[in-house]
């Protein structure tokens, strides 16, 4: 087998700035395509909560943002640009999300006293367990659906589409 090869350095480059781009500009598409609807939430898994903390910090454009197991490529300037709701669906276990970094965050957030920041350790789960967890796992699953359960109520008590 051949394994494709690249540096990670480059890709996080290019993934960053792209993914950037792209959210921005889905996030300005639905505002024009449903002027009427407004309050949207952005949510995003690994590399993709990046991009909904970044929208999380427009409160003009987004009410709410919920993570599932983000990853390590977003900054504390980005968390502490954060103006809007935020649900954080964590691994008990994550290589890429460390308890560390998930307890600055969290601190960051909790001195926003008037910012609602809410950060959930899902047991028994690791990195990816919300959207590609161990399906012979069954603890893992429930908390996977868990966790969506959450999102989904999360937005939805914000009326949020």
């Amino acid at each position: 087998m051949v394994r494709p090869t690249y540096s990670i350095k480059v890709y996080a480059c290019e993934y960053s700035y792209e993914g950037g781009n792209r959210a921005a500009g889905r996030q300005r598409e639905l505002h024009e395509k449903y002027p009427s609807v407004k309050k949207v939430g952005a949510q995003g898994y690994c590399w993709d909560a990046k991009y909904a903390v970044i929208l999380g910090s427009r409160p003009d454009e987004i009410t709410a943002i919920a993570t599932a197991r983000p990853s390590s490529q977003i900054t504390v300037e980005e968390i502490k640009a954060i103006k809007v709701p935020s649900l954080w669906c964590c691994a008990e276990k994550d290589r890429s999300f460390i308890n560390n970094m998930r307890i600055q965050y969290e601190e960051l957030l909790a001195n926003k006293v008037d910012l609602e920041s809410t950060f959930k350790i899902y047991e028994g789960t690791k990195h990816g367990f919300v959207s590609r967890g161990d399906e012979n796992n069954e603890k893992v699953q429930k908390a996977s659906a868990e966790a969506l359960n959450d999102m989904k109520a999360f937005f939805t008590e914000r009326s949020v589409i």
